[in-house]
């Protein structure tokens, strides 16, 4: 159902673009009969009659444009415009985009690579002989990209919020730093998580696709990604169990005032409080990774090739 109003809200967003687009090239030609008598008309009205009319006009004039803005959200060629478009703001900082652009390349190419080994019934009997392919080695490895990205957000997060701290003297809008950054990717993520669950399932068939109706998964544990703490959960009870990365990214950010105020008022203080973060996070990851027998990268699978099951519900 929601599927349904997204689609009809693009017809009718795109339709609207697509008529005030047509408008501009083709403008209607005056009739000066019809101005004339629409000026001796006008002539003709009380003082009080036109002043009413300015407010009605006024009025419908504001609520369709705001009825314009709305459902250009939804305007698939606006759209298309704004993602498209390589104009970049002054404080836009390009080469990191660029850098970012090919961390994310890489690392679909790295998923595409896990998927498809994946796929494979019998892995264990021949995952030796893929991992020592020339070629899968620059997949094998590209656990560490995702770490790049976890580098660069951060970075960025840093910056601005600094340049910020710094612009308003200390004083931070609570509400709209975690409204902004909940609200700028949750929408899409949703709508996303949506198609996922419910039509993802139509757009191929093989032995190997889904065939269920709704994602079983998803209909039982959808609330852990809207509220981004589905990384907490275990691999095989995650819905789109790959967006485990945004879950991260909204976590750290949820956490890093905690780091960023003591780095700008008191660096002393941050620099501890962040050396000590780092190496109690470290730790952690040790236990863990030894307690629960995990392994750190892709080569590391051959070590566990007979027990992927048990490790995937860890």
């Amino acid at each position: 159902c929601l599927i349904i109003i997204f689609v009809m809200l693009n017809v009718i967003g795109s339709s609207i673009n697509a008529y005030e687009s047509f408008r501009k090239a083709f403008p209607r030609k005056k009739n000066s009969g019809k101005l004339k008598d629409s000026k001796n008309y006008a002539r003709r009205e009380t003082q009080a009659e036109s002043k009413m009319k300015s407010i009605e006009s006024s009025s419908i004039s504001v609520w369709r444009e705001n009825c314009r803005k709305f459902f250009d959200c939804f305007c698939v060629q606006a759209n298309a415009r704004k993602i498209l478009r390589v104009a970049s703001k002054q404080e836009n900082m390009d080469c990191i985009d660029g850098i970012r652009a090919l961390f994310f390349l890489y690392i679909f190419a790295v998923h595409f690579f896990l998927f498809g080994a994946g796929s494979i019934k019998n892995l264990e009997k021949h995952i030796h002989v893929l991992l020592e392919m020339p070629i899968t080695q620059i997949g094998a490895h590209g656990l560490f990209a995702i770490d790049a990205l976890f580098v660069l957000s951060g970075f960025l997060n840093g910056y601005f919020f600094s340049d910020y701290f710094e612009k308003n003297n200390g004083k931070i809008r609570w509400v709209s730093f975690y409204a902004f950054r909940f609200l700028r990717s949750t929408p899409v993520y949703m709508i996303l998580l949506g198609f996922y669950s419910t039509l993802f399932t139509y757009m191929s068939s093989s032995p190997i696709w889904p065939t269920y109706d709704t994602n079983p998964v998803c209909r039982e544990t959808w609330i852990w990604n809207v509220l981004h703490i589905n990384n907490f959960n275990t691999h095989y009870n995650q819905c789109m169990n790959t967006t485990w990365f945004l879950a991260c990214l909204m976590q750290l950010y949820v956490i890093s005032p905690l780091f960023m105020i003591p780095l700008n008022r008191w660096p002393r203080i941050g620099y501890v409080l962040s050396v000590v973060t780092i190496c109690i996070s470290s730790f952690a990851c040790f236990i863990i990774t030894k307690q629960y027998n995990l392994f750190g990268s892709v080569p590391k699978i051959e070590l566990q090739s007979n027990a992927l099951e048990e490790v995937n519900k860890r």
